[in-house]
């Protein structure tokens, strides 16, 4: 199928925009031919184009397309307008703004994908008669991944998310200070970055909210619900509460003071990061949600003649230089960490090297001289 994408903005990081990068870049690869349209380009949708996605901007969309997804009320309402008889399937986040939630006009959008219980039961309970579908939270699972095993004590964690700031910061930080476990904060006015995979491989917890946590999860990282409210440690048993809630911070009835979030800290376990890999690779499957999606797409979209080849291999073209691409970082990185090796054995050489120096000095025999009697009496007791 011919689809295009709406993302009102892709230029500031952030869990709609993530998980539009990560459907996009599923779909494509699914076989549809897929189009990212949007009206504030930037880094998420720069990384689009280096995966071989077309970005389109309003003066750039194609002339036809066989079915919209959108998850942004400007967005429906421009690609409704653009595609008037292209079904169009919304995805609903959350509900902090009237953007994120799907108009409540008629024959606009044809259903609305949520991603959890608490979402299904805001849209359920609005105006909009639709079709209205639950799926799980699509997550990249080798893109988001250990650098190596969890470790015991935890030695670093990363805030991660757009809205944790003000004395809720304040609060978490104190307490991962008191728990001797170093931070960093992703999101919001601290460092911004388009790509948090790289600190979450290198951490052993991830504090945050919502599609943040499963991020974490996914690269083994033991994973504390902490933002505007607390849920604490994702556990096993706990996890069906959690993803059903959005891992908002409201599944459970608790307000964890200073006291509080220490305690949980020290009871950090490093089997939390492993048990968390294989709950994203059992439930949130990037590859599995695109399929129910394709599947919906398809189903709301009428039947046509089949596409032109040409359009198939252009797909193919796109996914080869993709691949061709991730070659060249692997490449770059092992390149990377072959010099530091070399490096470092230069390193231990000259070291090597300054400590015979050292030994061949008169000052260092006559000290070994001096203390000879010394270690001999400490061999005889």
């Amino acid at each position: 199928m011919k689809l295009i994408l709406g993302s009102y903005y892709l230029d500031v990081p952030g869990g709609a925009v993530t998980y539009f990068s990560t459907v996009a870049d599923h779909l494509q690869r699914l076989g549809h031919d897929v189009t990212a349209f949007t009206r504030n380009p930037g880094p998420i949708a720069d990384a689009l184009g280096d995966r071989g996605i077309a970005v389109a901007g309003p003066g750039e969309l194609p002339d036809g397309c066989d079915a919209v997804l959108v998850h942004d009320a400007i967005c429906t309402y421009e690609l409704a307008e653009r595609y008037p008889s292209a079904p169009q399937v919304f995805v609903c986040h959350g509900d902090q703004n009237t953007l994120d939630v799907p108009p409540q006009v008629p024959g606009v959008v044809s259903a609305v994908v949520v991603l959890n219980d608490r979402m299904r039961a805001r849209v359920e309970a609005g105006g909009l008669d639709v079709e209205v579908v639950r799926l799980r939270q699509p997550i990249d699972f080798h893109r988001f991944r250990p650098a190596g095993e969890p470790r015991q004590p935890p030695c670093r964690a990363v805030l991660l998310g757009n809205y944790l700031d003000g004395t809720r910061r304040d609060l978490i930080v104190r307490a991962l200070e008191q728990a001797g476990i170093e931070w960093e904060q992703i999101g919001h006015r601290a460092t911004v970055s388009p790509d948090p995979a790289p600190a979450l491989a290198e951490a052993d917890v991830v504090v945050g909210y919502g599609r943040s946590i499963l991020e974490g999860m996914s690269a083994g990282c033991a994973a504390y619900v902490f933002e505007f409210a607390d849920d604490g440690w994702v556990t096993r048993d706990s996890y069906p509460a959690l993803e059903a809630n959005g891992f908002a911070g409201s599944a459970f009835e608790r307000a964890a003071d200073l006291d509080q979030l220490v305690r949980d800290l020290e009871a950090y376990d490093p089997a939390m990061g492993r048990t968390n890999r294989e709950l994203v690779g059992e439930h949130h499957s990037a590859f599995d949600h695109a399929t129910q999606l394709g599947a919906l797409l398809g189903r709301l979209a009428p039947r046509r003649t089949p596409a032109d080849t040409r359009s198939e291999i252009a797909r193919l073209v796109r996914l080869q230089w993709e691949t061709q691409m991730r070659s060249g970082r692997f490449e770059a990185e092992l390149l990377q960490m072959t010099r530091r090796a070399m490096a470092a054995e230069q390193q231990a050489q000259e070291a090597a090297v300054e400590l015979d120096t050292l030994r061949r000095e008169r000052r260092y025999r006559l000290a070994q001289a001096l203390l000879y009697p010394v270690d001999r009496l400490r061999g005889r007791r």
